[in-house]
């Protein structure tokens, strides 16, 4: 009947987390880049990512007091805000350490190429 279930037709009243299951049978399987060979990185870190590898280690030190699981989530909405909220200056710190880790990246990759140790590609650059 109608009452305080909320015409779920559920027991509990609908008070509570509801299960679902989802099939995932016809869904797309995830696109698998396969991984850089000997722990080599694809490409440099980007000023976003660096500040994101800071902004985590204070949050995690400042909720260290938290148990349970991170809310990944919740945690990216806020670094994303705090990005977006950080002053030039200290945004042109984040650019800078980009640089030089692009530049960093850079001569590691014609080093390993120069020695062999890089395996050569098959992509041509486009023009």
């Amino acid at each position: 009947g109608v009452g305080k279930g909320g015409g779920r037709g559920d027991k509990k009243g609908g008070r509570g987390p509801v299960s679902r299951k989802l099939d995932l049978s016809g869904a797309v399987p995830l696109i698998r880049h396969p991984k850089a060979p000997g722990g080599i990185p694809r490409r440099p870190k980007s000023a976003w990512q660096i500040f994101g590898s800071d902004f985590f280690k204070k949050y995690r030190a400042e909720h260290s007091e938290d148990t349970g699981q991170v809310n990944f989530a919740e945690v990216y909405r806020i670094q994303g805000q705090a990005w977006r909220d950080l002053p030039d200056d200290q945004r042109v710190k984040y650019e800078e350490l980009s640089r030089l880790e692009a530049e960093k990246f850079r001569q590691m990759i014609k080093s390993l190429s120069d020695s062999g140790q890089l395996p050569k590609t098959t992509k041509q650059k486009k023009a």
